[in-house]
């Protein structure tokens, strides 16, 4: 599943976590018979990340393309994940068995200021599709992929 930016915002209004802003934003599905859920990252209007919940494997990952730490936000997930099993299925989620993953090693690093939207793009597409990050894309791809993504908005579907 994937959320918008805005879902976020919602859940973490002013540095406050708020989980009636989004709860029901998962009204029509489970989110825990989902294998991947992807929650794209706006950090102050000036960058972007990528955090992706791994349900089945109980771990929330967080991706930055410029090595910023994540940390407060793989937690607010976890609680949310809390609140939602709580809410949807009156279950305890067990919090200790989830895995929270700060920096992964194999991100690829943009190298200049502006590549970030691109770079949480890319990231969700290869992980959507299994691929691993640091040969699916990086710096000197972005030109390219921009058009890709450009032309598969303009078509209204992500088959590039």
């Amino acid at each position: 599943h994937y959320f918008n930016s805005f879902f976020l915002v919602k859940l973490i209004m002013n540095e406050k976590y708020t989980y009636a802003n989004v709860k029901r934003w998962t009204k029509k599905f489970d989110v825990f018979e989902k294998d991947k859920i992807f929650i794209p990252v706006n950090i102050n209007n000036t960058h972007w990340t990528m955090i992706v919940v791994y349900i089945q494997r109980k771990e929330i990952h967080y991706y930055d393309s410029m090595s910023g730490s994540g940390k407060r936000y793989l937690k607010w997930i976890l609680q949310w994940l809390k609140d939602e099993a709580w809410e949807k299925k009156k279950e305890k989620l067990e919090t200790l068995d989830w895995k929270l993953i700060d920096q992964e090693d194999d991100v690829p690093q943009q190298r200049n200021g502006f590549d970030c939207g691109m770079f949480a793009i890319m990231c969700a597409d290869a992980i959507s599709d299994d691929l691993p990050l640091r040969i699916t894309y990086g710096q000197e791809d972005m030109p390219q992929n921009r058009l890709k993504v450009t032309a598969a908005i303009l078509r209204g579907n992500i088959n590039y």
